[in-house]
């Protein structure tokens, strides 16, 4: 009710002193603790972050939008080993997704540092399971994009930056501007 009425004090103030310690390692919050790791990340406080994120991820291991908000923090915070680490459980967890939302997001998730060869498998299936079952989907840039960046990290640039001119013409041939975008262009960037 405090975040819909933009009341970010307020719920900071509940968050940090007048959540008990003893709730938060309950099940039950959750959704509690994935606001709170969101408000520490948008204010740079990413061990914070993190620590919360983690304590979702234990609670409720089968969302994928908690290992996808994670990723980045982890690299942000240079964690490479807590990086490589949700990286392994995310393929365990998500391996046998038949939701081409999900193999995309989690192919992002995997790639914003290089890949270990024992990934690769995972991240190919994941990868052409989206561009096949999603090729009439209205979202087949991001799964292009993702296929572009998987493309990148094994070194296929030209590949790369195939899927990429790809995603940025949007297959229709319209332009559609934004983050897909901008970060499309700079995968391009760094494959040439």
């Amino acid at each position: 009710v405090l975040l819909r009425q933009g009341k970010y004090r307020e719920v900071e103030e509940f968050l940090v002193e007048d959540l008990v310690p003893a709730f938060l390692n309950d099940v039950r919050s959750a959704p509690l603790l994935r606001v709170r790791a969101r408000m520490s990340a948008r204010r740079s406080q990413w061990p914070a972050a993190a620590a919360d994120f983690w304590r979702v991820i234990e609670f409720d291991p089968s969302n994928h939008f908690n290992y996808l908000q994670l990723a980045p923090i982890l690299v942000q915070i240079g964690d490479v080993e807590g990086y490589r680490r949700l990286c392994t459980r995310m393929a365990a967890e998500f391996r046998d997704t038949k939701d081409i939302a999900i193999a995309e997001r989690m192919t992002k998730a995997s790639l914003l540092l290089p890949i270990p060869d024992a990934d690769k498998p995972t991240l190919n299936r994941w990868s052409e399971m989206a561009l096949r079952e999603g090729r009439d989907h209205v979202y087949l840039p991001y799964y292009q994009f993702a296929r572009g960046l998987l493309d990148y990290r094994n070194g296929a640039s030209a590949s790369a930056t195939d899927w990429m001119e790809k995603v940025l013409r949007n297959e229709s041939g319209k332009s559609v501007a934004g983050l897909r975008d901008a970060q499309a262009l700079m995968v391009m960037a760094m494959a040439q």
